[in-house]
C-alpha cells in the first residue's frame, strides 16, 4: 500500500484500468475508489458509447454538455435501435443527432447506426458535415432512401472507412432534387459491401456512384460479398480500381460458388488478374470450386498472404478440400512469391487438433515455412 499522500504515476492507473476495459462495473467500481482512478476509469468508459434509446441519448448528451473532460474522451459512437419496439417509433436519431453532437465531440472517429430505419431531412447533412473527425462510418441493418444514403455517406469530408451490412432500401425519395444533400468528396481507402442488395436511383446504382468519386483512385482495402443477382456491378468495381488494390477479402451469397455449374459464370465476369497490387488475399473455404481458379488468375507481384476463412463443424470438414488441387495452384508461378498461406477457422476446435490435422493435409506447405493457422474471432455475417 503506498504511503500517505503518494499517488501511482498516471500511467499505471491507465494500465491497470486497461484490463478492466470489458467490465463496465468493475470500471464503475473503480472510478468511485479515488480521484486518480475515477480520471482514468472513466476515460476508458467513455472511449466506446452505446446508445439505444432517447432517453439514454438525452443523458449522454447533458454529460457531455457539462464536461468538457468526457467530450474528449468519446471515440466511438453506436447508436443501435434494434430494440425499438418498446419505444416510440419516431425519427429521435435524425432530429439529434446531427445538431448537437457534432460541436462536443471533436475527438469522434468511429459513428455506427445499427437497425435505423428513419426518413432524414435535408438540412441534418449540413448538420453532418461538422463530424469532421470521424474517418468510419459502419451502417448496419439500416433503412433507407438511396438518396438518403448517398447523402449521410457524403456528408463526412473526413470519411475513409465505410462499412455496410444488411442495407434494406425504404421509402420513395421523398427529398426534392433541389434540396439533394451535398455530397463531399468521398475519397475511401476502404470499403466494405456485406450486403446482397444495395439500393439504385433511376440514373446510377451504388456502385456507379462510388467509381463517380475519388475513391476509385484511393481504395487500397476492400471486403466484397458477390451474389447471383449483382455480381455484373461488383465485378465492375474490381476491374476499375484495378492496380490500386492492395488488400481484398471476397464472399459469396449462401451457397453461390460452391458448386461446379457457378463456376463459369463467376469467372467470365471477375478477373483478378486486373489488381496487380495485391498484398493479401482472403477467400472462403476452398471447397467452393470457384476459390482455386480464381487463385490462378492472380498475377500481383506484391501478394505476400493468401487466407482461407472455413467453417468447422467437424474436424473431418477438412477432408472435404481437394487438398492436392491447392496445393498444385499454391505451386504456380504466379504465387510463388507468397510467404504465408493462412487457415482461419471457426468452430469450437482446439487450435491444436486443428493445426496437426491441416498439417497433415498441407505437409508441402508446412514444410516450405508458410503454413500459419488461425482460430478467427471476428463477428461473423451471415450473407
Amino acid at each position: 500500500m503506498l504511503p500517505k499522500g503518494r499517488e501511482l504515476p498516471p500511467e499505471l492507473d491507465e494500465y491497470l484500468m486497461n484490463f478492466l476495459a470489458n467490465d463496465p462495473g468493475s470500471l464503475r467500481a473503480c472510478a468511485l475508489t479515488c480521484r486518480a482512478w475515477l480520471v482514468a476509469s472513466r476515460e476508458i468508459l467513455y472511449q466506446d458509447v452505446t446508445i439505444e434509446n432517447e432517453q439514454q441519448f438525452e443523458r449522454f448528451e447533458e454529460t457531455i454538455t457539462m464536461s468538457p473532460y468526457i467530450q474528449e474522451c468519446v471515440r466511438i459512437l453506436r447508436i443501435d435501435r434494434s430494440r425499438r419496439k418498446y419505444e416510440l417509433n419516431y425519427s429521435w436519431v435524425n432530429n439529434k443527432l446531427s445538431p448537437i453532437l457534432p460541436k462536443q465531440l471533436k475527438k469522434l472517429h468511429t459513428l455506427e447506426l445499427k437497425h435505423l430505419e428513419e426518413r432524414w431531412k435535408s438540412n441534418s447533412f449540413d448538420n453532418l458535415s461538422l463530424f469532421t473527425s470521424v474517418t468510419r462510418l459502419s451502417l448496419i441493418s439500416c433503412g433507407m432512401s438511396p438518396t438518403e444514403l448517398y447523402g449521410l455517406i457524403g456528408a463526412f469530408p473526413s470519411l475513409q472507412h465505410l462499412y455496410l451490412e444488411h442495407f434494406i432500401e425504404l421509402f420513395t425519395d421523398h427529398l426534392r432534387s433541389d434540396a439533394s444533400p451535398p455530397r463531399s468528396p468521398l475519397r475511401l481507402t476502404r470499403l466494405t459491401i456485406f450486403a446482397e442488395d444495395l439500393p439504385h436511383t433511376k440514373d446510377e446504382d451504388f456502385f456507379d456512384w462510388v467509381l463517380s468519386t475519388e475513391t476509385r483512385h484511393t481504395l487500397r482495402d476492400l471486403k466484397l460479398v458477390i451474389g447471383k443477382r449483382d455480381i455484373d456491378q461488383r465485378a465492375c468495381l474490381l476491374k476499375a480500381v484495378g492496380s490500386n488494390l492492395e488488400h481484398l477479402e471476397l464472399k459469396f451469397v449462401r451457397r453461390f460458388g460452391r458448386y461446379h455449374e457457378d463456376v463459369p459464370g463467376i469467372l467470365d465476369r471477375i478477373n483478378l488478374g486486373a489488381n496487380t497490387g495485391l498484398k493479401s488475399l482472403i477467400l472462403p473455404n476452398p471447397v467452393h470450386h470457384v476459390v482455386c481458379p480464381l487463385l490462378s488468375q492472380l498475377a500481383s507481384p506484391e501478394l505476400q498472404r493468401v487466407t482461407f476463412r472455413i467453417r468447422l463443424y467437424e474436424l473431418k470438414d477438412i477432408d472435404k478440400i481437394d487438398h492436392k488441387q491447392v496445393i498444385r495452384v499454391l505451386s504456380e508461378p504466379n504465387l510463388e512469391r507468397i510467404q504465408e498461406v493462412c487457415f482461419l477457422y471457426a468452430g469450437r476446435f482446439a487450435y491444436e487438433d486443428v493445426y496437426w490435422r491441416l498439417k497433415e493435409s498441407y505437409l508441402e506447405l508446412e514444410k516450405n515455412g508458410v503454413l500459419c493457422v488461425r482460430q478467427d474471432c471476428e463477428r461473423r455475417v451471415a450473407i
